[in-house]
This record gives C-alpha cells, sequence and structure tokens, in this order.
C-alpha cells in the first residue's frame, strides 16, 4: 500500500511540475510565473468564462534559428478562477510584422514564420502525433494564393501542444489573413 501512495505521489508530482513555454510549470501561481519570466511584467486581461487571463510586455520575441528575422507573439496566461493556478499559455504570432522587420516581404515571412515555429516545436517535442495540412507551410503553395493550413498536435507528459497557422491569400491588392498560434495545455486526467 505504501509503494502504491509513493508510486501516486511520484506521478502526481511529475504532472504538477510538467515544464512548458519558456519554463512555466501548469499548476504555478501568479507570483511563481512573474519570477520566472523577469523580463516580463504580467497584464491582466479580459478574464474568460472559468479563468483569470494575463498578458506579458512586452511581447515575446521568436529569434530565428534559420532566418535573421524576429517573430513578435501575444503571450496568453490563462489562470484558473478557483485555484487561480496556470492551466494554459498560447502564443499568437503579431502580423503584420511592426517595428525593422515590417518592410520584409509578406510572402518570405508567413514562410519564414512558419518553418521557425514547426521546426522548433519538432526540435523540442519530436514528429508530431497528428498532423493536417502542408507543414511547414511552404513557398510555392503561398504563390498560388487561396487557403493554407499547417495543424500540427504533440503530447508531452501532462501537456498538449497544438500549433495552427493559418492563411488565407486574397489578391495582390489585399493583405492576407494570417492565424499562427501554439496552445499549450495541461492535460487533465479525468479522463
Amino acid at each position: 500500500m505504501k509503494r502504491l501512495f509513493l508510486a501516486m505521489s511520484t506521478l502526481c508530482s511529475l504532472a504538477f511540475g510538467q515544464t512548458t513555454w519558456h519554463g512555466l510549470s501548469f499548476g504555478m501561481t501568479r507570483d511563481e510565473i512573474a519570477a520566472s519570466l523577469p523580463d516580463f511584467r504580467l497584464v491582466p486581461g479580459d478574464d474568460a468564462q472559468h479563468v483569470h487571463v494575463f498578458g506579458l510586455s512586452p511581447v515575446y520575441e521568436m529569434h530565428g534559428s534559420r532566418y535573421a528575422i524576429s517573430f513578435p507573439f501575444n503571450v496568453k496566461l490563462f489562470m484558473g478562477l478557483r485555484s487561480e493556478k496556470l492551466e494554459r499559455v498560447t502564443l499568437k504570432l503579431i502580423y503584420p510584422p511592426q517595428g525593422p522587420d515590417e518592410k520584409t516581404n509578406t510572402l518570405a515571412y508567413l514562410v519564414a514564420a512558419s518553418e521557425e515555429l514547426y521546426a522548433g516545436l519538432k526540435d523540442k517535442y519530436g514528429s508530431p502525433s497528428e498532423e493536417k495540412g502542408s507543414c511547414p507551410i511552404s513557398p510555392e503553395s503561398l504563390v498560388r494564393g487561396g487557403e493554407h493550413e499547417c495543424s500540427a498536435t504533440w503530447r508531452d507528459g501532462q501537456q498538449s501542444i497544438e500549433m495552427d497557422q493559418q492563411i488565407l491569400m486574397f489578391n495582390a491588392n489585399q493583405a492576407p489573413s494570417v492565424d499562427y498560434l501554439v496552445i499549450y495545455s495541461k492535460i487533465s486526467s479525468d479522463f
């Protein structure tokens, strides 16, 4: 009986300590998150159903390893309304690019962002357990116009990492509709 309790305690502590984006762990409090991210400031956001939402300031910059471009992301931290502990982290690419990269060719920027994001997650978590569309998004597919999608899901311990990249190309006179999103979620042990 003691062994069963010890094994269950170990599994619970491993699940609680699962590291996610930028070294955060599910179950962290607001103060623990602030201490883990000293270069960022937590900014209260609009609370959603059952969660408190916080953003980070300044925005998170993902620096490319293959390209000399930085990709800015808005980061949101979702805390349980009752527990006030971290339950989910989302990153959303800021598009169109601002600052020094705003003059970058749109198609080249979107391809580079797709490649960097997909490669970074694949390097960290291995091959995705599920994949839909053409990952990463290729320059050839963008030149043809239309809708492009790259979705992949990874499972790592007690978390799920979902990447969704969608681009809707209209015509040369209209900017594309772009949505690049990464969601880190704790996998519930209730299922």
